[in-house]
């Protein structure tokens, strides 16, 4: 009997007919069963022009995506048929106190944000706000975008878990909403950094190789005509020309460190970016979702568990094409199928210089897209010299290698998508976390 009104669920996408029509359906058992009692839901962006019965429509502010939201919520006025509200205002600080509200996601951050949630609702048509929790609180999964940490604790509420000591994000609003003495945030100053290890190790891997190019003639000689005439180069490996394996074991462990740092400058980018942890936990792999968390925010750990099993990746992708090279007429040896592997991904040592500043390139956020295109069309090309190689040792038709390996690669994606789409309906989710994601950043 104290119940005013019934949540119907949150995170609807506004331009979905199919949220929309389940959320008609939804107000109707409530209006049926309680016709005296308010319904409201939320939404990852206003919606407008709705033909529902639905009482209050939430709004769900997540972070840095305010400003994105703020020209949007300006069009709300009083004379809309419709009544919003934000529903969830939701700001992580796992960074804790810092010099000011220009580190994200510090202390100070979160003050700043909900002073701006505030400003913005007092200035607005819409009809109030409701922080998302006034607590830390534990999880099933594994944070990401709320500051990874072993107890699964999601640092988003005004207070710290299990404590009465309030945080200065709780002293604004209580001032706020008391017309009391105002609370100053101090503004400070942007302390993001690159960890020392993206520089570090691309330079180390940068000055080893080369050193072994100015000093092995050899070294150099076989580097140059494999990355400029790799059939020819091939060709040499498959007539068991002089190759030096000692030089193909060092390229090894160099090209695994290059690719190493790349995979974990891209994690610890995307280390707290709400859509990668939706995806992540889409497959719905606690243990996987730990795992992953814990590489994306200790780079460190991260480049050595990466290193390691590009090595690992090396060696069994070698013996399963050694393995494959018995359906073939030609005699091929492992160390050939060896040497190839690690030669045709010697354009990894091209993208060290481009590691070095990667980090701070992405962070910018401008040139991110053209960033992703070329990191993947760098991928396919490595994996095309690859395929070279093989058709070349194997002896085989280039048509014959290529097809087999685009039917090997459908049948492990979908295989992969098919178990996790049937136990967990993984991209259903996924699907619906990139819409979120579009919406929200007003894509």
């Amino acid at each position: 009997r104290n119940v005013l009104g019934y949540g119907l669920g949150g995170s609807y996408l506004p331009n979905s007919e199919y949220h929309l029509n389940f959320l008609s359906e939804l107000n109707s058992l409530v209006k049926q069963n309680s016709n005296d009692k308010l319904s409201y839901a939320s939404f990852v962006d206003l919606p407008q022009n709705i033909d529902t019965d639905i009482d209050l429509f939430g709004l769900e502010l997540f972070g840095s995506n305010l400003d994105n939201m703020a020209d949007r919520i300006s069009q709300v006025n009083d004379s809309d048929s419709l009544v919003y509200f934000i529903s969830e205002a939701t700001y992580p600080s796992y960074k804790g106190a810092t010099n000011g509200y220009l580190n994200k996601f510090s202390f100070e951050g979160q003050a700043k944000f909900y002073d701006d949630v505030i400003t913005l609702s007092n200035n607005s048509a819409l009809k109030g706000f409701i922080i998302n929790s006034m607590f830390d609180f534990m999880g099933d999964y594994a944070p990401f975008f709320s500051g990874f940490n072993e107890e699964n604790i999601y640092y988003i509420g005004i207070f710290p878990n299990e404590t009465d000591q309030p945080r200065l994000s709780y002293n604004l609003i209580k001032s706020k909403l008391k017309s009391g003495s105002s609370i100053s945030i101090p503004i400070g100053n942007d302390t993001e950094d690159a960890p020392l290890i993206f520089i570090i190790a691309a330079l180390i891997i940068s000055v080893i190789i080369a050193l072994l190019i100015n000093s092995k003639r050899k070294f150099r000689e076989d580097a140059t005509r494999a990355l400029l005439r790799p059939y020819n180069f091939f060709a040499d490996i498959r007539d068991q020309r002089i190759l030096s394996g000692f030089h193909s074991n060092i390229l090894m462990l160099l090209l695994a460190g290059s690719n190493a740092l790349l995979f974990t400058i891209i994690l610890y980018y995307l280390k707290n970016n709400i859509l990668f942890n939706k995806v992540v936990i889409a497959f719905g792999n606690y243990e996987a979702s730990k795992f992953i968390g814990f590489l994306a925010w200790n780079p460190h750990e991260a480049f050595i568990y990466i290193y390691v099993a590009t090595i690992a990746m090396f060696i069994l992708i070698s013996l399963v094409v050694h393995a494959s090279s018995f359906f073939v007429k030609t005699k091929v040896l492992y160390s050939s199928v060896y040497s190839v592997l690690i030669w045709a991904f010697l354009p990894l040592a091209l993208l060290l210089p481009l590691e070095a500043i990667l980090y701070k390139l992405l962070i910018i956020h401008t040139y991110n897209t053209y960033v992703y295109i070329v990191l993947i069309l760098f991928l396919i090309w490595n994996i095309q010299r690859f395929l070279k190689g093989i058709y070349v040792i194997f002896d085989v038709r280039p048509l014959f290698v290529y097809s087999y390996a685009f039917l090997m690669i459908i049948i492990i994606i979908s295989s992969f998508g098919i178990y996790y789409q049937y136990t967990v309906s993984a991209f259903d989710y996924i699907e619906l976390a990139v819409k979120q994601y579009l919406i929200k950043n007003g894509i």
